[in-house]
């Protein structure tokens, strides 16, 4: 089943992933192909760290997303707490 419905979807992978991880990016994007116009998906993949000066797409649709959901009363935040060794 397909949807044409004039959206387009953007997936941003992480590159150098453990094997399980790109298992399921993998699934995930086979997925994606199923249901989602070629024309319409674009996956990007990304190094695990991005610079944070100069020019970078991933960072680019960041902000965009950040502000959207800033807007929208959304946060970017993980659901899950993170610990310091």
């Amino acid at each position: 089943m397909s949807v044409d419905d004039g959206s387009r979807l953007r997936s941003f992978l992480r590159e150098s992933v453990q094997p399980p991880i790109a298992e399921q990016q993998d699934r995930l994007r086979s997925r994606l192909e199923r249901v989602v116009d070629p024309g319409r998906l674009a996956v990007v993949r990304h190094p695990a760290r991005l610079p944070r000066d100069g020019e970078s797409e991933t960072l680019d649709w960041y902000e965009r997303v950040r502000e959207w959901a800033s807007s929208s009363e959304a946060s970017l935040s993980p659901f899950f707490k993170s610990r310091s060794a």
